[in-house]
């Protein structure tokens, strides 16, 4: 069977994923998806559990849901596209589709190859970039690099950094998959224009609002009777992450991942913040980006230490969240090296039980009912 991977977070799934999954069913004969689980790569929890989130996805045209695991999921862009795409690769997946706001002529893979054969000249700038401007935040550097060593204006788009990053990423395979870029339907990722189609970000702003009438209208009606039930913030989550800053000394905290510079000491200066935006907004700075201060957020809220993500990037695995039988089947003829792991109990991979871990951990605030059984095992769709 022909087949295309998507990676995604859908956070929440709304009518540009399905757009999007539908485009891809015409490229292949299945279609897998690697998706976040329960905390997503800007280090924020998932608005919506990643088992609804895996029915969706089934209902809406993916054959086979994989997890991006949590040592991948939780990172900046190259660390999560080259997790994703290595599963991918894994697998067997003949093409990537993945959305963009750049035109459709955009050569990914011919931008990356052209940007390997100046990598040491990129690298050489970068660094003196780094030396005098080392204030400025990381994209603004990546830019001016850019431009001085390629004469070119880099786009500071999310989504099209990230299809850098997963092209990038798809290169270094052994078994390169072929580039299928999509151009975005009506709004941009953080785009706040309403019409059949809008942005993860502009989705979740409505909802917080619950300006339901703006959500029906670009997400699927069993997403939006999801999200009317309840979804998780940081807010349900700030109080136990200020209980970490307090409990932990300034020595502790040097060992989480990520946690370099003395970035601690700053963390723990404005634990007192009420709320986790008052906390954000003190800590925040040009250098320390809002995505790179909640990724920590995350890190110090389920104790990774610098040991833990080296072990478990030694570790890669599928954990199989969903699939139809067309997906069982593709998987039965997978030769993969990666272990598949149907049943997450009784796991022997720390870092596959972390996994389980978390998973509590961003349940338990809410749903203290919650029965973990129904998650042990893959949803699976009957055709």
């Amino acid at each position: 069977m022909k087949s295309c991977g998507i990676i995604a977070e859908y956070n929440p799934f709304h009518n540009g994923h399905a757009y999007q999954l539908s485009q891809a069913r015409q490229l292949a004969d299945v279609v897998i998806v690697v998706m976040s689980g329960e905390f997503v790569q800007r280090g924020e929890p998932a608005f919506i559990d990643k088992h609804k989130r895996t029915r969706l996805a089934l209902e809406h045209g993916a054959d086979l849901v994989i997890e991006l695991p949590w040592y991948g999921a939780v990172q900046s862009a190259d660390y999560f596209a080259e997790t994703a795409v290595e599963l991918l690769q894994d697998l067997g997946v003949d093409q990537l589709c993945f959305g963009t706001e750049e035109e459709d002529d955009f050569d990914y893979h011919a931008f990356v190859v052209k940007e390997k054969s100046k990598a040491q000249c990129l690298q050489d700038v970068f660094e003196q970039i780094n030396k005098t401007y080392k204030n400025q935040p990381y994209p603004w550097r990546v830019a001016q690099t850019y431009e001085q060593v390629l004469g070119i204006q880099y786009s500071q788009n999310p989504n099209h950094m990230l299809g850098l990053a997963y092209a990038r990423a798809n290169l270094k395979g052994e078994y390169p998959m072929q580039l299928h870029p999509i151009t975005r339907k009506g709004a941009g990722h953080y785009d706040d224009r309403k019409g059949s189609f809008a942005s993860g970000t502009a989705i979740r702003q409505a909802v917080v609002k619950q300006e339901w009438d703006t959500v029906a209208k670009v997400v699927p009606n069993h997403t939006l009777e999801t999200l009317k039930q309840h979804t998780y913030t940081w807010d349900d989550y700030y109080p136990y992450l200020r209980y970490q800053l307090h409990v932990q000394t300034d020595e502790e905290l040097r060992t989480i991942y990520q946690m370099t510079e003395g970035i601690e000491k700053r963390l723990i200066a404005h634990r007192n913040a009420i709320t986790m935006e008052e906390w954000l907004n003190r800590v925040v700075t040009k250098r320390y980006t809002k995505a790179r201060i909640q990724r920590l957020a995350f890190y110090v809220l389920a104790n990774i230490k610098v040991s833990m993500m080296e072990e478990a990037r030694q570790h890669p695995y599928h954990r199989v969240l969903g699939m139809t039988e067309k997906g069982r089947q593709y998987l039965a003829t997978c030769q993969t090296s990666y272990p598949i792991v149907s049943n997450i109990r009784q796991q022997s991979v720390d870092a596959i039980k972390m996994e389980q871990r978390l998973e509590e951990l961003y349940f338990f605030q809410k749903d203290t009912q919650y029965s973990f059984a129904k998650s042990y095992r893959p949803i699976i769709i009957k055709e």
